[in-house]
Formats: C-alpha cells, sequence, structure tokens
C-alpha cells in the first residue's frame, strides 16, 4: 500500500489482517500534522486492541488467524497450526503452537491452561499433574573423593545416606557414618555435601557410599521450544510421527512455535488437553544510539522497530526521526526506584514494554499502547514520524495572551466539559508478578484533584504495554497531570 499525504491534523494509520495462512500484506502509515490527539481516534484505537486482548491466552486451532509480534517480555499464544493423533492406538496427541509470528530472542516459560509447568533439558514435562511420580533407590560409590561435596548421577529427594570409608596415617581402614549438611537437586548438578567433622584428624576418605531416594515416573507431556528462525525446519521431527502427511516442505520457518505431544489418560487430561501459552522474549530491535541490534523492552526502540516493520507502520528509514527516538530511549533508560503496594522498592528503568500486538489490529493502535507504557505521544511532522517521552522537558517559548489576538478581544472558557474531565484513573494491566493474567489495579486518585472539581471523575483504561504495576500507576500519574 502506497503512502500519500493526508490534510488535517489527525493521524490516520491504514492496516490489514497478517495471518499464518496468507502471506504477509503491507501496512503504510499515512500521516499529516504534529502531535496532536483526538477523542474519536483514541477511543477507537482503544477499542481495537481491547478487542484483540480477549483471544491472547486461549488457543485455537487454526490456519489463517492473526500472527502477532511481540516486544519485550510477554504471553500469548497465536493458536494451534497443525496436530495430530499417532502411536498406538493413536494414544498420543502432537500439536504445533505458534506463540508468535516471527523469530524471537528467547521462549522463557509454558503454561498448560494456568498452570506454570516444570521441564528437563529434553522438553519432558516434570510438573503435576502432567507427571505421575514414584521413587528408587540409587546408590553410589565415589572413589577417592576430592572434597566434601559429593557429585550424584540423579537428583536426590528426601533423606540421603552417606558412609565413608577412610584411612588412618598409620594405613587402618575404617568406616563412618557421615552428616549430610546440604544437597543440590540442579538437574546436571547433584550433588550431596557431607560434614567434615566426621572424619577422624590425620585421616583420608578413600570412598564414599551414597544411598538416596530418586524422582521417578510416566511424564505424560513434552514440550520443544522453536524460535522461529528463517531456517526453521520441524519437517524431519514432525515426519517421524506423521510419515504419511509432513513433507519437506512444512518447515514452519519465520514462526515461533511450541511442539507439544500429550500421552492419552483419562487421569491426567480428564476433560480435554490444556490450553498453551508461554512467556516470550521477543523480537530483537536495533537501536541508532549503538548500531547493535539485540532484544530490548525500551520503548522507544520497539516503537522503532514497528514503525518501521513491513507489516506494522510500513515506513522508510528515512521517515523516522531519529533524534527523537534517541532522546526518548535514553528517558526509558533513566534508573529509578520504584516503590510497590507493600513498601518493598525496586531499580529499574523507569519505562518499559512489553507488548503483544496482534496484526489484526490497526497499526495505529499498537503505536498508541507502546506510546503510552513511556507516558508519551507520537505524531507526524516534516514529513517524519516523532515520538516524546513522558518526562520534563525545559518551554522553548512563553505564550501569553498576546498570541490569542492583536485586538484584545477574546473569549475565554473556563473549564473543560465534564465529558472530557480525568481526576481518577483504574488501570488494568497484564500482570507480570501474577503471571501475566489481567489484573485492575488500586485506583491512581489524588484528593487534591477530587477535591477541587468536586466528585471523582473516573476513567478506566487498559495499559497493554505494561505489565508492572508501579510503571502503569506513574504513566497514569503523568496522565492526570497532563
Amino acid at each position: 500500500m502506497a503512502k500519500s499525504s493526508v490534510t488535517g491534523t489527525i493521524l490516520k494509520i491504514v492496516g490489514a489482517i497478517v495471518s499464518y495462512f496468507f502471506p504477509p500484506a503491507g501496512m503504510a502509515i499515512m500521516a499529516a500534522g504534529a502531535y496532536t490527539d483526538s477523542a474519536y481516534q483514541k477511543r477507537r484505537a482503544r477499542d481495537e486492541y481491547n478487542a484483540s486482548l480477549v483471544d491472547r491466552y486461549i488457543m485455537v486451532s487454526t490456519y489463517n488467524s492473526e500472527r502477532s509480534r511481540i516486544y519485550g517480555r510477554a504471553r500469548n499464544v497465536d493458536g494451534v497450526v497443525f496436530k495430530g493423533t499417532h502411536g498406538k492406538n493413536s494414544r498420543k496427541l502432537t500439536m504445533v503452537v505458534a506463540v508468535a509470528g516471527h523469530e524471537v530472542d528467547a521462549i522463557e516459560s509454558v503454561y498448560f491452561d494456568d498452570d506454570l509447568i516444570e521441564m528437563d533439558s529434553d522438553g519432558v514435562v516434570t510438573s503435576d499433574p502432567y507427571f505421575i511420580s514414584d521413587s528408587e533407590t540409587m546408590v553410589e560409590t565415589i572413589s577417592s573423593p576430592s572434597s566434601n561435596v559429593l557429585p550424584l548421577l540423579l537428583p536426590p529427594v528426601g533423606d540421603v545416606y552417606v558412609k565413608l570409608t577412610v584411612e588412618s596415617s598409620s594405613g587402618a581402614s575404617s568406616t563412618v557414618v557421615a552428616d549430610v549438611i546440604s544437597k543440590s537437586t540442579a538437574v546436571g548438578s547433584c550433588s550431596v555435601t557431607y560434614s567434615q567433622s566426621n572424619v577422624p584428624t590425620g585421616s583420608t576418605v578413600t570412598s564414599a557410599y551414597v544411598r538416596y531416594e530418586y524422582k521417578t515416573g510416566t511424564s505424560y507431556a513434552t514440550v520443544k521450544k522453536y524460535l522461529g528462525t528463517d531456517d526453521q525446519d520441524l519437517s524431519t521431527y514432525l515426519a517421524t510421527m506423521f510419515p504419511d502427511t509432513i513433507t519437506s516442505a512444512h518447515k514452519f520457518s519465520g514462526i515461533a512455535c511450541l511442539v507439544v505431544t500429550l500421552k492419552y489418560s483419562e487421569d491426567v487430561f480428564p476433560s480435554s488437553y490444556p490450553s498453551v501459552t508461554a512467556i516470550i522474549r521477543g523480537a530483537k530491535v536495533y537501536d541508532p544510539r549503538t548500531g547493535v541490534t539485540a532484544w530490548s523492552d525500551n520503548p522507544a526502540l520497539c516503537i522503532r522497530d514497528f514503525a518501521l516493520y513491513a507489516n506494522g507502520g510500513g515506513l522508510d528509514s528515512d521517515e523516522i526521526d531519529e533524534s527523537s527516538v534517541i532522546v526518548a530511549a535514553n528517558a526509558c533508560d533513566i534508573v529509578t526506584t520504584y516503590t510497590e503496594t507493600d513498601g518493598t522498592t525496586e531499580e529499574r528503568a523507569m519505562f518499559k514494554c512489553n507488548y503483544v500486538a496482534k496484526l489484526s489490529t490497526s497499526p495505529e493502535s499498537h503505536l498508541g499502547e507502546m506510546v503510552e507504557a513511556m507516558g508519551g505521544k507520537w505524531g507526524w511532522a516534516g514529513g517524519q514520524l516523532k515520538i516524546k517521552p513522558g518526562i520534563y522537558q525545559s518551554p522553548i517559548i512563553e505564550i501569553d495572551e498576546s498570541w490569542l489576538s492583536d485586538s484584545g478581544d477574546r473569549s475565554l472558557v473556563s473549564e473543560y466539559g465534564m465529558a472530557d474531565m480525568v481526576n481518577t484513573y483504574r488501570c488494568t494491566i497484564a500482570d507480570e508478578s501474577d503471571s501475566w493474567n489481567q489484573t485492575q489495579l488500586a485506583a491512581l486518585s489524588p484528593s487534591a484533584y477530587v477535591t477541587e472539581d468536586g466528585v471523582e471523575l473516573a476513567s478506566e483504561i487498559e495499559m497493554g504495554a505494561i505489565t508492572y504495576a508501579p510503571q502503569a500507576l506513574h504513566v497514569a500519574g503523568i496522565n492526570l497531570r497532563d
């Protein structure tokens, strides 16, 4: 879609659905004017975004649902783009679950329904109720241990029994039972530590006998992660399960996804298979300050990337005001101390962007959400997209009444209309402290503002790109002061 000029000062953006079935269609930003706001445009963009939240954690089978582009860190699922049964009596179900429509930096963790699952290095799910556990006894003999930390083959559970064979300086051999101080159950670095006080003075430990219980059982689920690189090829792996269906053409390249295999069990899956979502570290973005492309949750860098993204803003690089991006990026990186509701504090960047851009929604609404993450604004001026963060900036000129009229005749309106006034915000975010579930925060309602207006004038807003409560309330405060 070609870019064209548009009269007026309302920012306009035209978009198209980008799906897993149809090839990506371009989206172009078409705009004129400066930093302007339109109540209608704001409401329309907000409504579009809120509608997109409905399906954010719902896993559906689809071949042409919209793709998502993820910035920062967010929880998401796009849908099941392939599934089939296999194995003896078709008792296994394998699904390719798309979590983003592009290469991502990492898939950090996986949820079945609202349960964060645990997996080993091979993707075998080891958490209840998807793992029916049992335990067995393991015995190991370690010759000439180099220290009182004994490496183990498997993660120990429960009590560990350690018996040492020691040799005195005279060559006499004896055995002692050692007191266990601690144990490590980390996969790949399992160990048990015993007390040195059990070893007689002047004696050497020649061997250690260790007996312990380890967890065993049957897993009914495996999950393999794929980051969506251009050379990604799932066909070989899937063809082992579906030789009559999968060919070398079924690569699923460019799609960040999970391959989930579930083993039938009425006890584990009493009604249906779980909805699968993932916490994703999203797109890598270019930083004009350093010339490096890497993962970042800096809102200004995310906005720049989406504005240039072919299926997002669709701008050319010369249509970005890089100086405004750099100023905004620096402002977002300022380390500030946020205070939690329980009184604890955390030092972190002032503004972060953690966002899922569903590509069925207009680019305008996505840019609005990401700009909101830095309490700022975006606009089109001089043929370029410009962004401004929500920080104090020194005035460049003083405007007085002489700017209004040369004749001196003026008519002043003392107040905004009641419908346009806000003194209280009730913010809803995908709260990172609550598994990224939608959470409404305590209202931000400064008593001085309410007293001056004489009544509480509340507005409820979804902050789609903010996942940290103190940041959301800070941005709400910027909006109130604005």
